[in-house]
């Protein structure tokens, strides 16, 4: 018995020994582990996602996350690994397989970055899908005068017949989280899908159908003549076109599909300014395109052959020729409107305009050696050679020795949530675009990693030729030659112009805000007759905006609905962010 116990005794420990044993070999193979969190800011984990691997003889193993998204794999023997991230319903934000290499006790380490695409999807549904298409509803129903139990039923169509396509079908899903364009253009998406499109067609007839079709033509309508209205300001500006002219140039650009026949009614001084000032535009994008190749920067003889090339083929003047020309003809059109002169009168209005001519043309010249300079500086950034805070500084030396830019000769004051620019001098404009781009060197250079070079060479203020009737020489010049009758005519048809102008930019950003959130028809004439009472600043740098800011500041007075003011507060801010 003595025997048989030592006996037992001794398997009992060899049987111990070799699990533990066993266990020790185990330890030392491999592990992965890591975190599933959901893609965006938050980072949310995701709590119960499968996470699969596959070995190199094509066994899978399967893990699932914690309630902080984390996962293991232990125990796992030498060898190479592959990631399995795909689950029904998650997208991982990476492309392409993922090999791991495992060894005894090593360690690796994963960070799954995951889009739940079905729950993004329901988010947009429910924040931008739904409230768009009961936006519409609400509209047809208040022109047609529907019951509200058929508004109900209609949305509640709506509902079902997108909830049920978000769980049976991932096309939609990732349409709703890929989807970024305007809110115009999502409606008429969504309308082309048959189930949606089904959820209007069984209860409504077929006049508020038709209406549902125009929704959308209309506002587009709208948006183009406000467009075509508010770039006929624009020509107007260049042109000075007469009261008859502007007319006829508006409703001629709206009701002909050939852009350029409303050209036939211009002077030939008239059609030489567009001429010239079309050559400009075109030389002044192939200086772009130069200047966002890093190389050309530093390479004047690029910039010549292709600017020369340029000339030849459009049989353009040389650039300091032409845009003496196009200057001196700016004045000439604007002149024109006066009437007939006597010939001292001419003499000394043409002496003011060839005066004021090369005063621009100095600017031009001064303006060009500081974007050349800014140029220089920012390269200097981006190879870590100067600092944001020094190159600020010496864009600023320059703009002083340039300009003697001072505080009183840009002045501005912050009204009702908008700038008001006032005591305009001449060519002030440029000390603005200067003092605006050399804050964005640093703020977007210093303040940001993510610095888009190309989009910041490309950007362009208003052009300051829009400054130069403004020359007190030149107006100095016509209240000497025009008898006090004669003056307040012209001072008429100058305020006639800017009330054309004025209005320009009521209607385009009302016709904006209508693409924005849907305006219904007594929401747009509210905010029509809301919009009459402001008006924008001459020479202001962004002109629609600041229309945009101050029609803002009363649009809940129109009776917004939920989403309205929801997605606009959402819109708002994003811009802000801008």
């Amino acid at each position: 018995m003595q025997i048989r116990k030592i006996v037992s005794l001794y398997f009992l420990l060899l049987l111990v020994a070799s699990n533990a044993y066993a266990e020790e070999n185990s330890a030392k193979g491999g592990t992965i582990h890591g975190k599933a969190i959901e893609y965006g800011k938050d980072q949310t984990p995701i709590k119960g996602l499968i996470v699969t691997i596959v070995s190199s003889d094509d066994k899978e193993l399967t893990a699932k996350t914690d309630a902080n998204g984390n996962f293991k794999f232990s125990n796992l023997p030498d060898g190479k690994y592959t990631l399995k991230y795909v689950q029904e319903g998650f997208e991982r934000m990476r492309s392409g397989s993922e090999y791991i290499t495992v060894t005894h006790g090593g360690s690796h380490v994963l960070e799954l970055k995951m889009v739940d695409w079905y729950n993004r999807a329901k988010r947009m549904v429910n924040y931008r899908f739904l409230p768009i298409l009961y936006q519409v509803t609400d509209n047809i129903s208040k022109r047609h005068n529907l019951k509200q139990e058929k508004v109900d039923a209609i949305q509640h169509a709506l509902q079902i017949s997108i909830e049920t396509a978000l769980k049976h079908r991932k096309d939609l899903s990732i349409f709703a989280i890929n989807w970024s364009p305007s809110n115009i253009e999502l409606l008429e998406a969504l309308l082309s899908r048959k189930d949606i499109r089904a959820a209007f067609t069984k209860n409504l007839t077929e006049r508020p159908l038709k209406d549902i079709t125009d929704f959308i033509k209309e506002r587009r309508h709208r948006e183009n003549r406000a467009t075509i209205y508010y770039t006929t300001v624009g020509y107007d500006q260049v042109l000075s076109l007469t009261a008859d002219q502007r007319q006829k140039v508006k409703q001629l650009r709206l009701n002909i599909a050939d852009d350029d026949l409303w050209q036939n009614i211009l002077t030939k001084t008239q059609k030489k300014i567009l001429m010239w000032t079309n050559q400009e535009t075109t030389e002044i994008s192939i200086k772009r395109q130069i200047r966002n190749v890093p190389q050309a920067i530093t390479d004047s003889n690029i910039a010549t052959t292709k600017l020369e090339e340029l000339n030849k083929k459009a049989g353009m003047l040389k650039s300091d020729e032409r845009t003496k020309y196009l200057v001196e003809a700016i004045f000439a059109a604007h002149t024109a409107q006066l009437g007939n002169l006597n010939e001292h009168a001419s003499m000394l209005l043409s002496f003011a305009a060839k005066s004021v001519a090369q005063k621009y043309l100095e600017a031009i010249k001064i303006m060009s050696l500081y974007h050349d300079t800014e140029t220089r500086l920012i390269n200097a950034i981006e190879a870590k050679e100067m600092s944001p805070q020094r190159a600020s500084e010496e864009l600023k030396k320059l703009s002083v020795m340039l300009w003697n830019e001072k505080d009183e000769n840009s002045q501005s004051v912050k009204k009702n949530g908008s700038i008001e620019l006032f005591k305009f001098r001449f060519f002030t404009r440029f000390t603005q675009i200067a003092n605006s781009r050399r804050s964005r060197v640093y703020g977007w250079i210093g303040g940001k990693k993510d610095f888009n070079r190309e989009i910041y060479i490309v950007a362009q203020l208003n052009a300051p030729t829009l400054d130069i009737l403004d020359h007190p020489l030149y107006q100095q010049t016509l209240k000497d030659v025009l008898s006090e009758n004669e003056y307040a005519q012209y001072m008429q048809i100058q305020a006639e112009r800017d009330i054309f102008r004025q209005q320009a930019l009521r209607d385009l950003v009302v016709a904006d805000l209508d693409m924005l959130i849907f305006l219904d028809d007594d929401q747009r004439k509210q905010l029509e007759k809301i919009a009459i009472q402001f008006t924008v600043p001459p020479l202001i740098e962004d002109p629609q905006r600041n229309m945009f800011d101050q029609v803002i500041e009363q649009i809940e007075n129109i009776g917004l609905s939920r989403w309205q003011s929801d997605y606009l507060h959402s819109y708002l801010s994003d811009i802000d962010e801008i």
